[in-house]
């Protein structure tokens, strides 16, 4: 008879939380194929049932839905459906088998009206093959009374079942009519609710349910995919290598309040307060290395504010979400900054891994290092965090959004700033050797403050290094890329007016991405792009730049002369955004390399435009989700300073599927296509973003 809304809603009164302790009854039988079950009939019955076998019940097969009823009989012939619900190792449900996933069954059993059983229980018989989906331990039946349903179920989840939230009306048995159905299927979709799936117990008690389904709704439909679609539409080796299954299809999402749960999860309970964040990291899932990710945010930085602390709606107790403005505008820009890591982990692992295979990179679990071995391999292999978040700085608004600190680049020593004063060299490497904010206190500028030690040996960990002058020190690296490329300098001079192409920029920036994930290390392609100065290149590793960058090189006194190479692009670069911008008061130019500089918005994001994306879909899953991209391939690429081993690219590989992502339950649409195939068929050009560029980018111009 297929899954009911009387199943679906099942579904529905499942909680995510496990209780303690049992509150209700439960019998066990172990390792046997019968199933004793307290009788709770209490309808009028005109028919016995006796000899209850239960059957019909296929085993999860990967890629296929998963068989949602199992078929009762009885010994006087009667026979009637019952719900089969399947969970995953996290407790969630799920609807569609995973590859190399493990999934239990729970059996929604109940008599029809119009049966009755003798005795004060009874029991069941379960066929061979259903022995066989529940496993080794033992089986149990659990009757909760808000639901009036009598779950047979593997021990391990008897206290889910038990908790299940009361959202059946009826008692024994299935709604009696059409209209009955409906009003007990609260969710049509069959599904655990969104907030339930993503929501920490911190945003739920902060925030009303209202609001988080539109913050959930803005993330999953709007920002999240369309950031994926421009970033696979403007960086053509991102758009190849998801033609060749090298960039994942899977991702998490994890919405707290300032913190996670304190739940035992280690992505939970770590989680900061950043506004958005993609971590990933090597995870020792059931005792093996795998590559993981999930999208963290922070809905604190989204709270309506007075005088700088969150305001409480008097009518419902609750914070309420802001909807538009300044922090709604930064948002959405952190949201395609935060999608760019999650592609540079694909693409890039080596080095924003750290490691050339996954258990190098498994720490103690306080976080430190096994060894001082392992911590050096670690700093060889991986990217400075100037590059990593400078990088992706370069496809946001940081312009606008960052507008302090770039100011305080061109304040002249000793004087108030003047908005329509120019950037000069001068000033420019005064200001990165002495910096200080508008309100006159010290930041540390310079690139080896992204994240290192001051003066004083004290641990420095400075936001301007990281986002701002990295930003300026991985688009100079792009201008020299470019300038080896034929697309030449992306400066240029017009009518006396300095124009920077964000174009060129971009195709410098893809062919440094593309050539370290080819195997090239970052040393490498920074010695390669160096401009030749009195003979030699200047810079002969990403150190060496890393300590010329603006400062150029210091005399016995300590005294730096400035590095004229990096000092005029990045002088030419700021005056030509300044000038896009209008007057002060007015809107900044961008700054995001995804569009023209000139071009004047507050996100690269429109967050009233509904996308799908091919690509990182964001799974029912608030943890950890693996990469379908595999390790060797994507560790097969360059970090810092060493390279993984060469491998056979993607292009002849089948990427598997996340063993935790499917644990963490099927997409949200069960009847579409699955993950691992969008990829097979993207692998195959059926699917390819590429087909979807030319019509995406004339949809963005108009």
């Amino acid at each position: 008879m297929g899954k009911s809304a009387f199943a679906k809603a099942l579904s529905v009164a499942l909680s995510f939380v496990l209780v303690t302790a049992l509150s209700v009854p439960a019998t066990a039988l172990a390792a046997s194929p019968e199933v004793k079950v307290e009788n709770h009939s209490s309808s009028p019955a005109s028919q016995t049932a006796s000899g209850i076998t239960i059957d019909g019940v296929e085993a999860p097969q990967a890629g296929k839905a998963l068989d949602d009823t199992a078929n009762v009989t009885t010994t006087e012939g009667a026979t009637w459906d019952i719900p089969v619900l399947w969970v995953g190792s996290n407790m969630q449900l799920a609807t569609t088998a995973q590859e190399d996933a493990r999934y239990l069954p729970a059996l929604a059993f109940y008599v029809p009206q119009g049966y009755s059983i003798a005795g004060s229980d009874f029991t069941v018989k379960l066929s061979d093959s259903l022995v066989k989906l529940f496993g080794d331990g033992d089986t149990v039946s659990v009757y909760n009374e808000a639901t009036g349903i009598t779950y047979i179920v593997p021990a391990s989840l008897r206290s889910l079942f038990a908790a299940a939230a009361p959202s059946v009306t009826g008692v024994q048995g299935a709604p009696a009519s059409a209209e009955a159905e409906k009003a007990t299927d609260p969710n049509p979709g069959g599904q655990l609710s969104l907030i339930d799936i993503y929501c920490a117990q911190t945003a739920r008690k902060a925030f009303t349910d209202e609001d988080l389904e539109y913050i959930i709704d803005l993330v999953l439909h709007r920002l999240e995919p369309q950031a994926v679609n421009l970033l696979l539409e403007k960086f053509p080796a991102f758009n190849a290598a998801a033609a060749k299954g090298e960039i994942g299809t899977r991702i998490g999402l994890y919405m707290y309040y300032k913190h996670g749960d304190k739940d035992g999860k280690q992505e939970h309970e770590s989680a900061e307060e950043a506004l958005a964040f993609v971590n990933g990291d090597a995870v020792l899932v059931d005792g093996t290395a795998k590559y993981c990710y999930m999208i963290g945010i922070d809905l604190s930085s989204l709270a309506k504010k007075k005088g700088g602390d969150p305001v409480r709606d008097s009518s419902t107790g609750k914070f309420t979400l802001l909807r538009s403005g300044e922090d709604v505008n930064t948002f959405n820009n952190t949201i395609v900054h935060e999608m760019f890591h999650a592609f540079m982990d694909d693409y890039n692992r080596t080095g924003m891994l750290g490691g050339v295979n996954l258990e190098d990179v498994i720490t103690n679990p306080d976080g430190s290092f096994k060894s001082k071995e392992q911590m050096e391999r670690y700093d060889r292999i991986r990217y400075p965090s100037w590059f990593t978040e400078g990088t992706a700085s370069a496809t946001e608004n940081v312009f606008q959004f960052r507008t302090d600190f770039f100011d305080a680049f061109r304040a002249k020593k000793g004087e108030s700033l003047v908005y329509n004063a120019a950037f000069d060299k001068t000033t420019l490497l005064h200001n990165y050797l002495n910096y200080k904010d508008l309100g006159g206190d010290s930041i540390y500028a310079s690139l080896e403050y992204a994240t290192g030690t001051d003066e004083n040996g004290d641990k420095v960990d400075s936001d301007c290094s990281r986002y701002v002058t990295g930003y300026l020190a991985s688009l100079y690296l792009s201008e020299l890329a470019s300038r080896q490329s034929s697309a030449g300098s992306a400066i240029s001079v017009n009518n006396g007016k300095t124009d920077v192409s964000s174009a060129k920029l971009r195709s410098g920036l893809n062919s440094i991405l593309e050539r370290m994930h080819n195997g090239e290390t970052l040393d490498q392609v920074v010695k390669s792009v160096s401009p030749v100065v009195n003979g030699k290149k200047l810079y002969s590793s990403t150190d060496d730049f890393e300590k010329k960058f603006i400062k150029g090189t210091n005399d016995s006194k300590g005294n730096y002369s400035g590095d004229s190479e990096s000092l005029e692009f990045t002088v030419a670069l700021l005056n030509s955004l300044q000038s896009n911008s209008s007057v002060y008061g007015g809107k900044r130019a961008n700054g995001s390399i995804l569009f023209d500089f000139d071009r004047k918005f507050d996100a690269p994001l429109d967050g009233t435009k509904e996308e799908t994306a091919d690509f990182y879909k964001i799974v029912d899953s608030n943890e950890y989700v693996e990469s379908t991209v595999p390790n060797d391939v994507a560790l097969a690429g360059g970090g810092k300073s060493e390279s993984g081993t060469p491998t056979v690219k993607a292009s002849a590989l089948k990427p598997k599927a996340s063993q935790q992502g499917a644990d963490a339950a099927a997409d949200r649409k069960p009847e579409g296509e699955p993950a691992e195939a969008a990829v097979a068929s993207a692998a195959k050009g059926k699917a390819s973003p590429a087909e979807n560029v030319e019509k995406r980018r004339a949809a963005r111009e108009e």
